[in-house]
């Protein structure tokens, strides 16, 4: 049997979030640039940069990025569209972070120096050396949350949610799954039971 249509979205849109999600730990653990600082009897000292130091958010971002799959599994309609524009907004951080690097909107100059905690009078020698592959892997990220973003926002209506299919009939037309037991109806029946058990009789057998 085909799978349906909307579980093979919902499929797409937890990997691509998965893949953001691994993009964006990556960039947070790979070197964005490399400074080479003069320090006083030190010399030449060269200090690398990550992600981490550049943007320390890209972690929690990247948890971000995994909760957002649960919340697709465990809503849907309008709540699931605002996680899908929720996920849009997010993936400009990265995109902004990385092209800060690349552009030179960022001083990863002055993150260099706060990061190693050099010494004073220490002075950067030339201009950074940018590493294209940290700033990279931020931009790939910012791509893959836009396009789950745009996927849930298009196309989250169509989307099951987990566990809907091991709900009650009654669940799923939003209708109480019983009646609770009224309480005078209770009494009688508890009174009922003794007044058989008094008279001899075997209440489980008397005819409903």
């Amino acid at each position: 049997m085909p799978e349906p249509p909307g579980r093979r979205l919902l499929g797409v849109a937890a990997l691509l979030l998965a893949a953001a999600s691994a993009a964006l730990g990556a960039a947070a653990a790979l070197g964005w640039s490399r400074q080479v600082f003069d320090v006083p009897l030190r010399g030449a000292v060269p200090v690398a940069v990550d992600g981490g130091a550049v943007a320390p958010a890209l972690g929690p971002l990247a948890l971000v990025a995994l909760a957002a799959i649960a919340a697709l599994l465990a809503i849907g309609g309008q709540p699931r569209r605002v996680v899908g524009l929720l996920l849009l907004a997010a993936a400009a951080l990265p995109a902004w972070w990385a092209l800060g690097a690349l552009v030179g909107w960022n001083d990863l100059a002055a993150v260099a120096e706060r990061s190693a905690d050099l010494a004073p009078r220490s002075a950067p020698r030339g201009s950074p050396a940018v590493q294209p592959v940290g700033p990279g892997a931020a931009l790939l990220a910012a791509l893959l949350l836009a396009a789950a973003g745009l996927l849930v926002v298009a196309r989250g209506h169509r989307m099951p949610r987990l566990g809907a299919r091991f709900r009650t009939p009654a669940a799923r037309r939003g209708e109480p799954a019983g009646d609770a037991l009224d309480p005078e109806r209770a009494q009688d029946l508890e009174r009922e039971l003794w007044d058989s058990l008094d008279a001899g009789e075997d209440p489980t057998e008397r005819p409903r």
